[in-house]
């Protein structure tokens, strides 16, 4: 169910990669928990203040990316969350 909204909602990702990324239980799980929070919490301040800690989060990996960028496989695992994210902010 989820990698199909994935596929179905994801652009500039190909479905295989769709379907590595999320055979990674870390991913995985990561996804499913954005997908499931965003339809079980109901709009308000507690969703928006979630998601502006989702999106300081994002901010600290992009300060940090040297830490990172030399490893192929945690730089494409920031993408693929960072696309998936992208469309949960564009809904608030």
């Amino acid at each position: 169910m989820a990698t199909q909204w994935i596929k179905n909602n994801v652009k500039n990702i190909s479905k295989k990669t769709i379907d590595k990324k999320m055979q990674n239980p870390t991913l995985h799980d990561f996804a499913i928990c954005i997908m499931v929070y965003d339809k079980i919490c109901e709009k308000g301040a507690m969703k928006e203040e979630n998601y502006l800690e989702l999106k300081k989060l994002q901010k600290r990996f992009k300060k940090n990316s040297a830490y990172f960028t030399t490893n192929n496989l945690l730089v494409s695992s920031y993408v693929f969350i960072r696309k998936i994210l992208h469309i949960f902010y564009k809904k608030h």
